[in-house]
């Protein structure tokens, strides 16, 4: 039974890395995801006999694989062109921060800020930039609203307290001091707003911006999955499984063959 169980904790592994594998293939056409890694560990090793001076150990290593942690690849991915002054491409580091509209009684925000590097924005009635989501691109150095000025000539009407809106030929004339950098983006969690778009969990942020990052109009960035990586992975993951798979249904023919001699 022993062997049963770690049989099924490295299946359950494996299936766990499937999943990030298939994730990786399916976000491959998405804006500006972020291909993940999935990290295995083992469980307890064995010393059946201690080595001397005339003699090696035995010891055998882990029997059973199981799931350590998953690391986000932040790399950058290739900038495409859009016909869309709207959509926004960051060429370096940073995040856009997005948030909901302030409440026009108390002019607080909604909600905690998320951030993404998806720049696939629209105009709002107001003429102000949002995303698919119902979320609104801010000024991270400002932390005011963006409106488009080619679509509006004068800012928008914020709830009192709140700064005037500033034009997206201003945002862009910023560029990385616009965004939020992290110096720990591993401390980035997914939200249920989907995999490209992150909450922030580490103790304190990073200093706003970076001067070497550059923000593109009319581009979108593509996403940093590698079909050619990914591919083989599933394929090894997949006879991974089924070798499991077999070494589980040999256990138990085995284990049926012993209760039938006992019979």
């Amino acid at each position: 039974m022993g062997s049963d169980h770690t049989t099924i904790q490295s299946l359950r592994a494996v299936d766990a890395w499937i999943d990030v594998i298939n994730a990786n293939i399916n976000g491959g056409v998405r804006t500006a995801f972020k291909s993940s890694r999935l990290k295995f560990a083992g469980s307890n090793t064995d010393l059946i006999r201690a080595g001397t001076t005339s003699s090696l150990p035995l010891q055998f290593p882990e029997s059973s694989l199981t799931t350590a942690n998953s690391v986000i690849d932040f790399s950058q991915g290739a900038i495409t062109t859009s016909t869309e002054r709207t959509h926004l491409a960051i060429q370096g580091r940073g995040f856009f921060v997005l948030n909901g509209l302030p409440d026009p009684v108390t002019a607080a925000v909604p909600f905690l800020d998320v951030f993404s590097r998806d720049g696939e924005f629209r105009v709002d009635s107001r003429g102000l930039l949002c995303n698919s989501q119902g979320l609104y691109l801010y000024d991270a150095l400002g932390n005011d609203l963006v409106y488009d000025d080619s679509v509006v000539t004068t800012p928008p009407v914020v709830p009192f307290g709140w700064g005037v809106p500033i034009t997206l030929t201003a945002f862009l004339a910023l560029n990385g001091q616009a965004l939020q950098c992290f110096d720990d983006p591993q401390s980035l969690q997914y939200t249920r707003y989907g995999s490209t778009f992150f909450n922030y969990t580490g103790a304190a942020l990073a200093p706003i911006g970076d001067a070497s990052t550059t923000v593109l109009t009319k581009s979108l960035e593509a996403s940093n999955a590698s079909m050619t990586q990914s591919v083989p992975e599933l394929s090894l993951a997949q006879k991974l499984f089924s070798a499991l798979t077999k070494v589980l249904q040999t256990s138990q023919t085995n284990l049926d063959n012993v209760l039938n001699l006992v019979r």
